[in-house]
């Protein structure tokens, strides 16, 4: 994603039709990397529905300014031989993939955990709230999470007061 910005920061020094070529070239490069390393997630990428919202919006933010920067590319008269029109198959081959690939990440999605938020009604600690939301299961990891999710610091763990809100995934 960094080297996709930095394609698209130099995009006005592309003037001949081999180096905007290159240019769609290497940015269609890397967008099918980031469809391919998001749809084969590592275990623990992808912990709730959220970040993976966060990834479909990511890779669909990227194809959309590839597709803006393109058609500034683009020559306006694609009739004379020195004009830059993108290559179609190139497109229609990214679109799919991209396509594709948001399919998937819209059905991990789906079958990932949900966030759900509670507020507060009286002071309590990390501890009595993990065993409200997670119950006894593996208290330790899920302890964790609770701290991780809500950006809990020292003083939230002896206590939490009433009125904060806590995030939590089912």
């Amino acid at each position: 994603a960094n080297q996709f910005d930095i394609l698209n920061q130099t995009i006005l020094s592309y003037e001949t039709v081999s180096a905007k070529s290159q240019y769609q070239n290497q940015c269609s490069t890397l967008l099918g990397s980031m469809c391919i390393a998001a749809a084969n997630p590592l275990e623990n990428n992808y912990t709730n529905n959220n970040s993976v919202l966060e990834i479909i919006d990511f890779i669909f933010g990227k194809y959309n300014s590839f597709l803006t920067n393109l058609d500034q590319l683009q020559n306006h008269d694609g009739g004379n031989p020195l004009s830059f029109i993108p290559d179609s198959q190139l497109m229609t081959s990214l679109i799919s993939l991209v396509n594709i690939t948001l399919a998937n990440l819209v059905q991990i999605a789906l079958s990932a955990r949900k966030e759900r938020s509670i507020i507060v009604t009286a002071d309590t600690n990390i501890i009595m709230l993990t065993h409200l939301l997670y119950g006894l299961d593996d208290v330790d990891l899920n302890i964790e999470e609770l701290i991780a999710n809500n950006e809990f610091g020292l003083f939230d763990l002896l206590e939490i007061k009433a009125g904060t809100k806590i995030i939590y995934y089912i």
